[in-house]
């Protein structure tokens, strides 16, 4: 049995995914593949309630926010011939919370002539505190 928090479904399709997989590959039968679900269960909904506490404290923080946020693209610098180095400002005008070391964010890029829209991830190399 597979039971995943309502709130985040792709922990849900992971899950049916994983389990069909097992099945697949090794055919347990239902008793292991019962206990398997039971187990990712365990552990999705404990990483979702991290995850939750994650966003609270993000969007509690001075600057923080929840979701997406429109950015304009302020400076870039080429570093090296692989590199570059693309300074980002609000839309809105507001504050943008400050990061640890290591942390990135998800760029989504979706021009008039693409058909979907493409997330970039992006390691932060500095925060702006101040205009």
């Amino acid at each position: 049995m597979l039971t995943i928090l309502s709130f985040s479904p792709q922990y849900a399709v992971v899950g049916e995914h994983l389990l069909a997989s097992i099945d697949e590959m090794l055919s347990p039968g239902q008793e292991v593949l019962d206990a398997w679900g039971e187990f990712y269960g365990v552990v999705a909904n404990a990483c979702i309630v991290r995850e939750e506490e994650i966003y609270k404290a993000s969007e509690a923080a001075p600057g923080g926010w929840r979701g997406m946020r429109d950015f304009r693209v302020a400076a870039k610098t080429m570093i090296s011939e692989d590199v570059v180095q693309i300074n980002l400002a609000s839309k809105d005008g507001k504050p943008v919370a400050t990061h640890i070391p290591g942390q990135y964010t998800t760029v989504w890029a979706h021009p008039p002539e693409w058909e979907h829209r493409q997330p970039r991830h992006y390691t932060i190399a500095s925060v702006r505190t101040a205009d």
